[in-house]
């Protein structure tokens, strides 16, 4: 009898990770905290997320071409925009993106931090933080020449308008 795998290792010879130090990454007064990167567990990617007061990214519709995006709301509020409208996830709820779901997101308040915990499946998306960071700084700021090589690297795909309009 075969032992059960987890991906192309036997399950006996995955013990448990205990990570302790993350790698933080700070941005447009934002802070994130790569709790577990691709190097960790290639399956899914854990970032922390503290949102700067008013703080919205990116102003348009957008969506992941292969990853799948879980956004739990630790403190204050998201606003969630789809072709649909907006929605508002408070401390609790739980925003669900499958891949290919246009969206674009912003903190609900201007005067109060949002914090959310983030899980990008397969692992790998975390790593355009850093280096969205990286370029912005080599660049001066942040503008579409510096966004739109990363999102293409990344795989970030523009959906439309925020009215969901092509």
């Amino acid at each position: 009898m075969s032992s059960p795998t987890l991906g192309a290792r036997p399950l006996a010879d995955a013990g448990p990770s205990v990570l302790r130090t993350p790698r933080v990454v700070e941005m447009l007064g934002n802070r994130l905290e790569l709790l577990v990167e691709v190097g960790d567990f290639p399956r899914a990617s854990l970032v922390r997320y503290t949102v700067a007061p008013g703080f919205s990214a990116p102003p348009q519709l957008h969506h992941h071409v292969e990853d799948d995006v879980v956004m739990v709301v630790l403190r204050g509020g998201l606003v969630v925009t789809g072709v649909t409208g907006d929605q508002t996830a408070h401390a609790g709820d739980v925003v669900v993106l499958r891949h290919g779901t246009p969206f674009a997101w912003r903190n609900v308040s201007k005067e109060e931090e949002a914090v959310y915990l983030a899980v990008y499946a397969p692992g790998g998306f975390e790593q355009y933080f850093p280096a969205l960071r990286d370029a912005a700084s080599a660049a001066g700021g942040l503008s579409p020449d510096v966004l739109l090589p990363l999102w293409e690297q990344y795989g970030i795909a523009v959906s439309g308008t925020r009215s969901g309009e092509e």
